[in-house]
């Protein structure tokens, strides 16, 4: 089988902090897997892994087919979309959504002074927007839109360039609830119009799970607590095992929803003054 996503036994530290530990994870070709777990599990360093801007001590990298060690970075990872809030550049508000959208073909912040979009790269912008609810809004200033509009907009400028691998980066985190509903909408009608784009998301909240995801991949502390099939590996025993506190799982028309019981050691001290 062809993966687009190949890591076998990596291993990466962070001084004496091991961040990543005997990791092996496989993303088949033209599937949507999400990676879950609470923070510092070592969600977005397995990305930065993935993108190749972490270096593992051990293991083997493959994405794409290209072994890391064997593949100039520069050049591949324009096959790679990358969408996340945590580390993503500022994006300049006085821009139209369109340029903002058309300046992810020369991947930058902005359209190069030198460069001009051609038709096509118009219709394929115009197109993207679409995709993702935003049609007729390609004038409008990028900094008018709303957060979730947003990150629409940066969803389709992730697209543009026709990556294989496309690479999500909790995009939801900073949405309300409108917002985390609508983005995951849009990303369900991307992987039904591209079968055959590779997604890799990376979220705290198994509601974000598009109804298209095909496997599940559950950290704690750098470790695999689970790894498979969504349906047969998101489970109360594994979700608990992961966010360390009682989880309890329900699933109808496809879409998933936890019921959480915290930690006690957790618990508010009550006493006045």
């Amino acid at each position: 089988m062809f993966y687009a996503i190949d890591l076998e036994a990596i291993e990466l530290r962070r001084g004496q902090r091991l961040l990543l530990d005997h990791l092996t994870w496989r993303v088949p070709r033209g599937a949507c897997c999400a990676v879950l777990g609470p923070n510092g599990a070592g969600k977005s360093t397995l990305l930065s892994v993935v993108t190749g801007y972490l270096w593992p001590i051990a293991g083997r990298v493959r994405v794409l087919g290209e072994q890391y060690g064997q593949v100039d970075l520069t050049r591949f990872r324009r096959r790679i979309g990358v969408l996340g809030t945590s580390r993503g550049p500022e994006f300049h508000g006085d821009l139209s959504v369109l340029e903002t959208v058309l300046a992810g073909f020369w991947g930058g912040l902005l359209i190069p002074p030198c460069e001009a979009p051609s038709e096509p790269q118009l219709a394929t912008a115009r197109r993207e927007l679409a995709m993702t609810g935003l049609a007729g809004r390609e004038e409008q200033p990028f900094g008018e839109l709303s957060s979730g509009e947003r990150m629409r907009a940066l969803l389709s400028r992730a697209l543009v360039s026709r990556p294989e691998l496309l690479i999500l980066d909790e995009p939801t985190s900073a949405l309300d609830i409108a917002g985390r509903a609508a983005f995951t909408g849009a990303l369900d009608r991307l992987l039904q119009a591209r079968p055959e784009l590779s997604v890799a998301l990376v979220t705290h909240y198994v509601e974000d799970l598009p109804a298209r995801t095909r496997d599940v991949l559950l950290l704690r502390e750098g470790r695999v607590v689970a790894s498979g099939p969504l349906a047969t590996t998101l489970s109360d025993e594994t979700l608990s095992a992961a966010f360390d506190c009682e989880v309890r799982l329900h699933h109808e028309d496809g879409h998933y929803w936890t019921r959480i019981r915290p930690r006690r050691d957790w618990q508010l001290d009550a006493r006045e003054g």
